[in-house]
């Protein structure tokens, strides 16, 4: 038992000193299962503890039916071992659950209006792929519903004529059937009405894309402080809920900091292969991310926050002429400064851009 409680203080005290981001992330990967299982271990820890009693009052097997070498002390070393397996397992396998999704709005909305971007960022990355499912309601149960109750797809026109959409037969079978069709649609679609639809879970995840992903100062700390974070959600956002709003949030904040990580990779991305197109090497990560595939980037639509950077900073410009820096008399230009200048970063990103599109076809 003494083995138990220190092994039990010491994995609270390992909970205790974790970060807050560790603390929120396992908060959201355990469920009720876990706590059945760490609750079931405990009682048998307890059991052979006190296995004696239970012997004396007939509530054990006889020692003399257990297996050789196996006593109740030691077992219970193989309870503590096997919640020991359990929690690492779980740990580095589970994944929150569609009921969690409201949790883990709370958990969003408390770090978003705390600014603690940070470990808002940690908690974002590490599950955006189950956030996106959410919000697609991407799960089996919601399939098999769909599939038991599917939704009729008639032009119409075919409506209008009383007819399939090929034609060549009428909506309605006939004889034997009709009689077996419906009754196959009433059985499927009472028993689909029985399995969930995660309508509101669905709305909620929707509700932290728009209210945590899209907002500036999430955008603003995102690609100051972690900007490779936000091309790992991307790989996991599907077309729809607004991902091309994010992609071009996420450049302009970009672009308008000149001390962000796309001037630093504009900056070192200067070789051009034998066949005279830019080199857009693996560790200019946003670059290759966007730009090595000419088709994704135009998806993407990337030129559009950049240019229209460009116009705002060309048009903000013109109405203060007297606050214009390159209408003063032209003094030291040197390279440095060059690398720096929003324009020349938007000029140069268009180079590579449209050449990388014309070598690729």
């Amino acid at each position: 038992m003494e083995l138990f409680i220190t092994v039990a203080t010491f994995l609270v005290a390992i909970y205790a000193v974790a970060s807050r981001e560790r603390q929120l992330d396992l908060k959201l990967r355990f469920s009720s299962l876990d706590v059945w299982v760490i609750g079931l271990g405990f009682a048998a820890a307890l059991y052979f503890e006190f296995y004696d009693f239970a012997e004396y009052h007939g509530l054990a097997v006889t020692r003399d039916r257990w297996p050789r070498g196996l006593t109740p002390q030691n077992a219970t070393y193989l309870v503590i071992l096997f919640l020991i397996a359990w929690l690492y397992y779980r740990i580095r396998t589970a994944r929150f659950s569609p009921k969690n999704i409201f949790e883990f709005q709370e958990l969003a909305d408390e770090l978003f209006w705390a600014r603690r971007f940070g470990e808002l960022m940690s908690l974002l990355e590490a599950h955006s792929q189950d956030l996106f499912k959410a919000a697609q309601a991407d799960f089996p149960l919601v399939r098999l519903r769909k599939r038991l109750n599917p939704r009729p797809q008639y032009s119409f026109e075919a409506l209008l004529a009383l007819k399939s959409p090929d034609g060549d037969q009428s909506v309605e079978p006939k004889g034997k059937q009709r009689w077996f069709s419906r009754l196959r649609n009433r059985v499927a679609g009472r028993a689909s009405k029985l399995l969930p639809d995660y309508e509101t879970e669905s709305s909620a995840a929707q509700d932290i894309i728009r209210s945590v992903l899209l907002a500036r100062p999430f955008l603003k700390a995102l690609a100051s402080s972690r900007p490779y974070a936000a091309l790992h959600v991307l790989s996991n956002w599907p077309s729809a809920f607004d991902r091309l709003e994010f992609v071009h949030r996420y450049l302009r904040e970009l672009i308008e900091n000149d001390a962000s990580i796309l001037y630093t990779e504009i900056e070192h991305n200067q070789n051009i292969s034998s066949s005279s197109a830019y080199v857009i090497p693996r560790s200019n990560r946003i670059l290759h991310f966007f730009l090595s595939d000419a088709n994704l980037a135009h998806d993407y639509r990337v030129y559009k926050p950049l240019g229209d950077f460009a116009e705002w900073h060309l048009d903000r410009l013109a109405r203060r002429p007297d606050e214009d820096p390159y209408n003063n008399a032209m003094g030291p230009f040197d390279q440095e400064e060059a690398l720096r200048w929003p324009m020349y970063a938007v000029i140069r990103f268009f180079d590579i851009m449209v050449t990388q599109a014309l070598y690729q076809g």
